[in-house]
């Protein structure tokens, strides 16, 4: 073949490979958001972004042009689809992305991650949306608005645009009529769409007998060795402050065991067991120092032990449903802290923090051991197919990785550690669930967020019921589309209402809370419709089309044709 047979040929099999596969049977829709930044001097300006949605998809997303959103607006909008999806239960990538931007270089920064999530939610439900209507804020994990800056700029932007309605994060700067603040990613949407997005169901209908009386048996029994401690101890006449903080705190816990409280109860006498250890190995190391060294080796059998029977039980385990995966997460958070309580021991020098240390560790063990066997409790339904493991596991896989890279890019979160592979997917799905919430934990402890007030104000009692009324709802939606409970959620909300009357200080409260909402929040991921094939998710794909450009193909396969049939003519 000759060569301007060749290029013809070439030219034309480039044109026809380019657009194949991407318009056929394709629908598309188009939507229009109104972003809201501020620019170089500080002025705020409404951005018109169109997004054209197209189906069936491979969850592409491309930008025109290409430069025109900066790395971290797409990992806000790759976020805000994978949090619509997981609250809609539909796969984000059963359609394409096509984000065109007017009037702006490029656009730059996280805080339209608030009006991305609305938009997906809106998108994923069959809804409409309003481009008369914005948001602005950064997500913090599962789901709580972050601050952003520029709001009151984005607000007067907004009225002069014509706007009717900005929600975004607290700020008490901002009153106008027509700015509305949002603690959560469910109370945007529903001041957005005045639709209710959870089921009004009663929360106290989740609380299953067998979960009650089991933690009546774990409170009872970290009772009874305390006991026995505080015992043996006034018979030796020993008493120190580590013995009465011990004895107060076990007639605390008696108090909710009274009223059928029992997961407060047993966290109560948890904490008495380690002050009632405490006080115990205080007085062998001041009366019998071989007697002190026996103590702490069988606490380090006890960690070994304890360590070695959940591993076992974990890989003995034949039903994968998300009940069962909740308590080996907590079981493995939980002898994880009591190795590291052990490796704090070893290095302490002080006493008081070397018996603090080792205390604690043997109190984990034995609460990691708890957990473990509570799914003794339940019957083994709703097990998740050994083959969609994986899966699961990719999806919670893309969570975390999209999650990290957010929040690293706005220097919110920085080292945080890989998860260890077994080779096992079950361990590994929990191992990778445990990270997003240690991800989440970290970064709302992080005292420059704190600080900074990027989070809800946390001293605040009325944000506290606020949020704690919002983790009730979001329970009873994730355990209602499981059809199983997740025993944390329920355990950790009734210990953080308890926790409320205690003395414990609001802002740790409220840290709490904040976890345990992404937490469980994470759980939607096995909610999820069936898996689809999925192509490569690119930020610019490559081998995506405009319609624009399909008369231009035509044109150039066309030229091609006529080449060939203009150099056999030539030839003849």
């Amino acid at each position: 073949m000759k060569p301007i047979h060749m290029i013809a040929l070439l030219m034309c099999l480039a044109s026809t490979l380019t657009g194949v596969g991407e318009h056929v049977s394709k629908e598309s829709f188009t939507y229009k958001l109104s972003l809201l930044a501020v620019d170089n001097e500080g002025r705020g300006r409404i951005v018109d972004v169109y997004i054209t949605v197209s189906t069936p998809g491979r969850g592409v997303i491309t930008v025109i042009p290409s430069n025109a959103f900066s790395q971290d607006t797409l990992l806000s909008f790759k976020l805000a689809l994978l949090y619509a999806s997981l609250l809609t239960g539909e796969d984000y990538r059963r359609l394409d992305y096509t984000i065109s931007v007017q009037g702006l270089a490029q656009v730059e920064g996280t805080s339209a991650t608030l009006l991305f999530t609305i938009f997906a939610i809106s998108l994923l439900r069959n809804e409409s949306f309003d481009s008369l209507k914005s948001a602005t804020g950064i997500i913090g994990p599962g789901g709580i608005v972050g601050r952003v800056g520029g709001v009151a700029q984005k607000v007067e932007a907004a009225k002069s645009y014509g706007l009717k309605l900005v929600t975004g994060p607290f700020s008490s700067n901002i009153s106008d009529e027509i700015y509305q603040p949002v603690l959560t990613v469910f109370q945007a949407y529903e001041k957005f769409s005045q639709k209710s997005l959870f089921p009004e169901l009663n929360y106290e209908y989740l609380y299953a007998p067998s979960l009650s009386s089991y933690f009546k048996e774990v409170w009872m029994n970290f009772y009874n060795k305390t006991n026995q401690i505080i015992a043996s101890l006034n018979n030796s006449m020993w008493t120190d402050s580590f013995l009465e903080k011990s004895l107060n705190l076990l007639n605390l816990s008696t108090n909710y065991a009274e009223v059928k409280h029992y997961y407060t109860a047993s966290s109560i006498a948890f904490q008495a067991y380690y002050y009632g250890y405490s006080s115990l190995l205080n007085y062998s190391y001041h009366t019998s120092l071989p007697e002190f060294e026996n103590n702490i080796s069988a606490i380090r059998n006890k960690v070994r032990e304890a360590r070695l029977f959940i591993e076992q039980q974990s890989r003995l385990e034949t039903c994968y449903n998300p009940l069962i995966i909740d308590l080996y997460v907590n079981a493995l958070k939980r002898i994880e802290e009591s190795e590291e309580a052990v490796k704090a021991a070893d290095e302490s020098i002080e006493l008081i923090y070397k018996i603090g240390n080792y205390s604690y560790s043997i109190a984990r063990a034995e609460t990691s051991l708890a957990w473990v066997n509570a799914s003794n409790v339940y019957e083994r339904r709703n097990c998740i197919a050994v083959s969609l493991l994986n899966t699961y596991l990719t999806r919670m896989q893309e969570l975390l990785s999209t999650s990290i890279s957010y929040y690293t890019a706005m220097s919110y979160l920085s080292g945080f550690e890989p998860i260890p592979s077994t080779g096992n997917t079950f361990l590994d799905l929990i191992y990778t669930l445990k990270a997003l919430e240690k991800m989440a934990e970290q970064l709302y402890a992080n005292p420059a967020l704190i600080k900074n007030e990027i989070f809800p104000v946390l001293g605040s009692p009325s944000i506290k019921e606020f949020l704690l009324n919002s983790l009730k709802s979001l329970s009873i939606y994730v355990m209602n589309k499981l059809g199983l409970v997740i025993p944390s959620s329920i355990t950790m909300t009734e210990f953080l209402t308890d926790a409320s009357s205690m003395d414990y200080i609001t802002e740790s409260l409220i840290i709490q809370i904040m976890t345990l909402h992404a937490y469980i929040y994470s759980f939607l991921v096995f909610t999820l419709s069936e898996p689809v094939e999925y192509g490569p998710t690119y930020l610019f794909d490559p081998t995506m089309v405009p319609n624009s450009l399909i008369p231009f193909l035509v044109i150039l396969c066309t030229a091609g044709f006529s080449l060939v049939i203009l150099s056999l003519n030539r030839e003849d």
